[in-house]
């Protein structure tokens, strides 16, 4: 099929409609692809900023794991010493009672011994 116009100068342009078809086809099918690309294109953005805050979210959630767990470590340190301290006075208060014990059995041995001493003077 052949298309017949006459241009600004009057003279007639003859063009075979097939080919303006396919020119208006081929146009179509790229504008398509180009709008396409680009709404990907978009989307990916999208997507790359969700995907960067919740790697930042991520990486705080850590920082603050990291931090708390020093803290925990450090405390338990505490605790440790502490616990060594508290065995350690334990330890002295057993030892200041057996050397108290001691002298209370060696005090009741004497009064016993003057007892009988005395019971032997009667």
């Amino acid at each position: 099929m052949i298309i017949q116009r006459k241009n600004e100068d009057g003279k007639l342009i003859s063009k075979k409609a097939s080919i303006t078809l396919a020119a208006t086809f081929l146009t179509l099918i790229f504008g398509s692809w180009v709008m396409w690309v680009s709404a990907q294109t978009v989307e990916n953005k999208d997507q790359d900023t969700k995907i960067n805050a919740k790697h930042k979210t991520i990486e705080s959630t850590l920082v603050a794991l990291n931090e708390n767990m020093e803290q925990l470590l450090k405390l338990t340190g505490e605790i440790k010493s502490e616990q060594m301290q508290t065995n350690l006075n334990l330890v002295n208060l057993k030892d200041n009672l057996d050397v108290h014990e001691t002298a209370d059995i060696k005090r009741d041995d004497k009064a016993e011994d003057r007892i009988r001493e005395l019971e032997r003077h009667r």
